[in-house]
């Protein structure tokens, strides 16, 4: 479940897995790739719904990184 931090919902990189239909270590890859924006607080990474957004609109899952 999204937690809100004032107007702004953030996502696991698990639930964000889920939206995307990927693995949780595809999307750290993303993260790690500067594809996906991300806050890292303690060992979890928080991705915003914007980052998810700009994610989306820039093109999202490439068909040749698929895994």
């Amino acid at each position: 479940m999204p937690i809100r931090i004032e107007k702004t919902k953030f996502y696991l990189t698990d639930e964000i897995a889920d939206i995307l239909h990927l693995g949780k270590e595809s999307v750290v890859k993303y993260i790690h790739q500067g594809r996906i924006h991300a806050i890292k607080i303690g060992s979890s990474w928080h991705i915003s719904q914007k980052s998810l957004n700009e994610f989306l609109e820039t093109g999202g899952v490439k068909k040749d990184t698929m895994e």
